[in-house]
């Protein structure tokens, strides 16, 4: 645990260090901006206080004590912690190059550690177990991957590329996962699968050392087995995995959309029906534009448009951070923003990098809320790739009858 608390402190001082509170960052994000703050002066405010008490990690008790009591004055911090969504958008435009997601996240891990916060609501998704949502779900419904070769199995030097689907497409995607394997092999590489997480999960409950040590076996279990190429096909898997790139040793990361549009790829028009008009929506991970750049090359010949925020202005598709344990009606809000703006461009297709922005806006269309109707279907760029559809409606129904199902009775002895 002490190490753990001086990481997070450690880092902490150093970001807020950086930060000449310029202001920029505060009106670019609702929570920041209602509570008056700029993402720096939450560090520096917090590590200032527990140095007058000469507090610090390594007098363990003393710096838990002095958090709780800064947080008992200050309840502001808790607030703005469960609230953060970690898209770094408050940030995109730092001068200092400040990372507002790393931040955030050294801060749940301190309030975690010292027990302001609890894991209540972050169960089913500690990935690190052997089973969390996504094992589950493949379990319940049968969705099984056995036949392929697996990083952790394969011998020795026996192959150059790992594929890293991520889980929402392993779990809600099986068909669409196994074509973009296959294709991967069509293309001449010796290819192995992983049906690790990249950890994202953990960070969001500031669990930093359990998702460290995940990253470190993925990466251990790529080494032993002579990998030389990680295909990454969702973009936070990617920055997940390649911010520990030292683990990997030397390993390239590449992401899926590039080696497609490298391949010559590009999706038929007649994909889509006559007249049909594509957005294209950015992931919060992807602000350099290592996928989006690529998955526009893909779409080269059909009729897209952007949305007012895109690239490195792009916003959070509602599920970072998972503030709706916390905040509901702020997850609401979130979501809905990208969809209204894609009414706003008189999009029919909402086409994305991440499957969980997938997940995440077909979610909220379910609920058929006024304030987004007529908003498009969302559309994973691998469905147009491999004319291979994701049915998230089915996905949400399983959702909910693995719950309550014949096998409900595991499932919450498993996940609660």
């Amino acid at each position: 645990m002490i190490m753990a608390l001086e990481t997070a402190y450690e880092y902490l001082v150093e970001a807020s260090a950086s930060c000449d509170d310029c202001g920029i960052c505060t009106p670019r994000c609702k929570v920041l901006d209602e509570v008056g703050v700029s993402i720096g002066t939450i560090g520096r405010e917090l590590s200032d206080y527990l140095s007058a008490l000469d507090h610090n990690p390594k007098s363990h008790e003393k710096f838990i004590e002095g958090v709780r009591s800064y947080v008992d004055e200050h309840p502001e911090i808790l607030y703005l912690s469960q609230r953060c969504c970690m898209c770094s958008y408050c940030t995109a435009s730092c001068p200092n190059d400040i990372y507002g997601r790393n931040m955030m996240i050294a801060m749940r891990e301190i309030l975690l550690e010292c027990g302001v916060t609890n894991l209540q609501g972050f169960e089913s998704t500690q990935v690190d177990k052997e089973w969390h949502i996504f094992s589950v779900y493949r379990a319940v419904y049968g969705i099984s991957y056995s036949d392929l070769p697996h990083v952790e199995d394969v011998e020795p030097n026996q192959a150059d590329t790992l594929f890293f689907p991520g889980c929402t497409l392993l779990s809600y995607a099986p068909a669409l996962t196994r074509k973009v394997y296959q294709w991967l092999v069509d293309q001449g590489n010796t290819v192995v699968l992983s049906e690790e997480c990249c950890g994202s999960p953990l960070l969001s409950a500031g669990l930093i050392e359990r998702a460290r040590s995940l990253k470190k076996r993925i990466a251990e279990e790529a080494a032993a087995a002579g990998i030389k190429k990680v295909v990454c096909a969702c973009p936070s898997c990617m920055e997940e995995l390649e911010y520990y790139e030292r683990y990997f040793g030397d390993v390239e990361f590449i992401p899926l959309p590039r080696l497609l549009a490298e391949a010559g790829v590009r999706i038929d028009p007649t994909y889509f029906e006559v007249g049909e008009k594509i957005a294209l929506f950015d992931s919060c991970h992807d602000r350099a534009q290592h996928f989006g750049a690529s998955i526009r090359e893909l779409f080269d010949d059909c009729e897209t448009r952007e949305l007012p925020h895109h690239g490195t202005d792009t916003l959070c598709c509602g599920s970072g951070g998972m503030v709706a344990h916390f905040d509901h009606p702020l997850s609401v809000c979130r979501v809905q923003t990208p969809l209204v703006e894609a009414v706003a461009v008189k999009a029919d297709v909402l086409v994305n990098a991440c499957p969980t922005c997938s997940y995440a806006f077909a979610g909220e269309l379910r609920r058929e809320s006024e304030n987004i109707v007529g908003a498009p279907a969302p559309l994973n760029y691998l469905e147009a790739v491999f004319c291979e559809h994701i049915d998230w409606n089915e996905v949400y129904e399983n959702l909910e009858e693995m719950w309550t199902g014949k096998y409900g009775a595991w499932v919450c002895q498993q996940l609660l």
